[in-house]
């Protein structure tokens, strides 16, 4: 890993001041509860998914492996998609970060509000870009103007309390932890870090392939967790990395597979 000065590292990314905060749900899905309050100690995250120029830097150096998004996606703005758990641990690691876990992610999406969405309490579809195409608009772009992918710098009406851009939508994105459906129930109440063992690893925000469901819960909320293998590549799936001052990055997260 190359050594960077922080202010390199830090560039493009936005503190999160520590905070305490109510993590979950307690009325949608099982592994969001109990609803509780823990503390954050103060972190700074990517204001944007890494894009498909980040992360070219690092296959260009030797660093990263290739990706496997959809055949014909070449436009640098975009989010990096089609990479596994361990090829974005890989790249932040090498940008001198580690991915968020998943409290200091829906700290990032949602503020210490109790909302279900970065923006506030309502779904508002014209501020992600989800799979809308039942949504009124007769393209298949919907309303959100996208087939698939939209560049990482958009939907600005739809930033986090924070300024964090498509956290909700758009790629849905690795986290550090290792997923357990009962979790929360035993998570310590400071900064979490997720079981320490696992056979899946967590996304967080839903993807441009996600469908919003009026009737029941949904990946479009920031409390939502969705349990994928780490060695899952998919073309809806990106990341954005987290770093915290003082870390042994060697120290942070197993990337080995549980039993």
């Amino acid at each position: 890993v190359p050594w960077k000065a922080v202010s390199e590292i830090i560039s493009g990314m936005v503190k999160i001041p520590g905070a305490t905060f109510r993590r979950g749900a307690d009325d949608t899905e099982k592994d969001e509860a109990p609803a509780r309050k823990i503390v954050i100690s103060t972190f700074y995250i990517d204001r944007l998914e890494v894009t498909r120029a980040d992360y070219a830097e690092c296959v260009r150096v030797g660093a990263c492996e290739e990706a496997r998004p959809y055949p014909g996606i070449t436009d640098p703005a975009l989010p990096i998609t089609g990479v596994n758990w361990y090829q974005a641990y890989g790249y932040c690691l090498w940008a001198g970060k580690r991915l968020p876990t998943e409290a200091e992610w829906e700290l990032a999406a949602r503020g210490t509000t109790d909302w279900q969405f970065p923006w506030g309490s309502e779904f508002d579809p014209k501020l992600l870009n989800f799979a809308d195409w039942d949504e009124e608009e007769n393209a298949r772009g919907g309303i959100d103007g996208y087939d698939e992918l939209a560049p990482a710098e958009s939907f600005p009406e739809g930033a986090s309390p924070y300024g964090l851009l498509n956290t909700l939508g758009n790629a849905s994105e690795w986290v550090m932890d290792w997923y357990s459906v009962g979790y929360y129930r035993l998570a310590p109440w400071k900064d979490p870090r997720g079981p320490g063992r696992g056979r899946r690893k967590v996304l967080r925000g839903g993807s441009f392939n996600d469908v919003r469901d009026p009737e029941k819960p949904d990946a479009l909320r920031v409390t939502d967790r969705q349990p994928v293998d780490a060695q899952t590549a998919r073309p809806s799936i990106g990341f954005r990395c987290a770093w915290r001052s003082g870390e042994d990055l060697s120290q942070v997260g197993d990337p080995e597979p549980g039993q």
